[in-house]
């Protein structure tokens, strides 16, 4: 079996697994260890087969402890099938974790509609695991008698926030709070609310923050002289990496354009952001739009749809939730000679980071900057500039003043 065809395996593995309703956790150990085999295969150009997977086993055994090697172990027997881990007594597993709930028409509806709307914009395991999580919100908030939310109260918000503020994995603290926020964000942008409590959780600190990965200018031109653009997808690629250097546009939206939302004429590109829910109008470049027409008329492969990135293989469709080029923009790091290795964020989402620091060094005020990257606020700007509190301040408007 070739690297090509274990993935795909993988794939209904992965599907098996959502569609059983296993634990967050069960599927986070499964494809940690598939992701280190598939690793193991492609960096000593193995196919997959019983030898091979011993000597992946001896491989994984040096590298971890004997608990986390008989995880690594059920996780490789997996591969043949999910119920072949009943047989080897792997059971306390494969418990499936179908969270029940009824808490009435009003509640339930308003939780299918957040759900839905996390599917725009984010991977399956994300939705599965934000549904975990505010089903526990709603739980608590209908136990403390909030049957409509516009009763939600100041207090009601931070008693939840204690709640989760006493667990003690910092991991799971990181959780609560980000789909916290973003359900009490939900709440408010579909008017349940008449006040938006997000704000409550914008400073809250759950553990000290790590410095977000910033590219420098020079290091920015070395990366956009290096996209590699030979084949149609990588030509495909180097659209999508330009996007998010250039403009800083969230990987998600990127994925959502359609040819509506390019103004040829305006040169510009414009377009409701999925994750705010507000439109957002930038300038379309000349080195974006060469770029872009040379996708939609030499690479692009041929289909109706209104999505301007499409897969290129048999199905053309829209890229999915989990699409990414971080291995693309892997390779582009090694032609253009930057370091990459000491940084511990390498993805696409760096780039918006970069684009913000950057802005910040030119002089440009908060305000802009929050604005080209879309933001709702510019709280949730300043969370990408922590790197440079100095310039920060040198850039902040003046408050004016009244005689």
């Amino acid at each position: 079996m070739n690297v090509h065809e274990l993935n795909e395996l993988i794939e209904q593995r992965k599907e098996e697994i959502f569609e059983g309703n296993y634990s967050y956790n069960f599927y986070s150990e499964m494809y940690s260890n598939w992701k280190l085999l598939i690793k193991f295969l492609e960096e000593n150009n193995l196919q997959y087969n019983e030898k091979t997977k011993e000597e992946f086993l001896k491989y994984a055994k040096n590298l971890k402890n004997d608990k986390t090697y008989l995880n690594t172990i059920h996780c490789i027997e997996a591969l043949e099938g999910l119920d072949v881990l009943k047989k080897n007594k792997f059971t306390s597993r494969l418990q499936k974790r179908t969270k029940e709930y009824n808490f009435g028409e009003y509640h339930n509806n308003i939780i299918k509609k957040y759900i839905e709307e996390c599917t725009d914009y984010n991977s399956r395991k994300t939705v599965y695991d934000k549904n975990t999580i505010v089903i526990e919100i709603v739980k608590f908030f209908v136990e403390n008698d909030i049957n409509t939310y516009y009763k939600l109260k100041e207090k009601n918000v931070k008693d939840f926030i204690n709640i989760y503020l006493q667990m003690e994995s910092q991991s799971n603290k990181r959780r609560y709070n980000w789909v916290f926020k973003d359900f009490l964000l939900f709440l408010y942008n579909n008017h349940y609310t008449e006040i938006n409590f997000s704000y409550l959780i914008d400073n809250l600190k759950t553990e000290k923050k790590k410095l977000p990965t910033i590219w420098s200018e020079d290091e920015i031109e070395k990366i956009v002289k290096a996209l590699p653009c030979f084949t149609p997808t990588e030509i495909r690629n180097k659209a999508i990496a330009l996007l998010t250097i250039r403009l800083g546009i969230r990987i998600c939206d990127i994925k959502n354009l359609k040819f509506k939302n390019i103004h040829w004429k305006e040169n510009t590109i414009s377009f409701i952001q999925i994750k705010t829910k507000k439109q957002v109008t930038l300038p379309l470049t000349e080195e974006l739009g060469l770029v872009l027409i040379n996708y939609i008329k030499n690479a692009r492969p041929k289909s109706e749809s209104d999505y301007i990135f499409i897969t290129h293989d048999e199905y053309v469709t829209k890229l999915s939730n989990g699409f990414n080029i971080r291995d693309y923009l892997i390779k582009t790091y090694k032609i253009a000679n930057v370091d990459y290795l000491s940084k511990e964020k390498k993805g696409i989402h760096t780039f918006r980071h970069s684009l913000a620091s950057n802005m910040l060094k030119k002089g440009i005020p908060i305000n802009i900057i929050s604005s080209t990257l879309g933001h709702s606020n510019t709280n949730s700007t300043k969370t990408y500039l922590r790197v440079d509190i100095k310039r920060l301040k040198e850039c902040c408007l003046e408050v004016p003043y009244e005689k």
